[in-house]
């Protein structure tokens, strides 16, 4: 996960991941982000089991 710091209480990030080439079968993810601001608390999440449509190119 890369994150940048955007000036006080505020920061973008994203998340990358490497399914190359991603299965012809795949239709869709869940995915959840959870965040720790602090070693010594407990994780938060962001979101939890987000359902995400794979769209991709048909072959020519």
């Amino acid at each position: 996960m890369l994150q940048q710091q955007q000036g006080p209480g505020k920061a973008t990030f994203s998340v990358r991941f490497g399914f190359e080439p991603l299965p012809e079968e795949l239709k869709q993810i869940y995915l959840s982000v959870f965040l720790q601001l602090d070693a010594e608390k407990d994780f938060i999440p962001l979101f939890e089991h987000a359902k995400l449509e794979i769209k991709q190119k048909t072959k020519t």
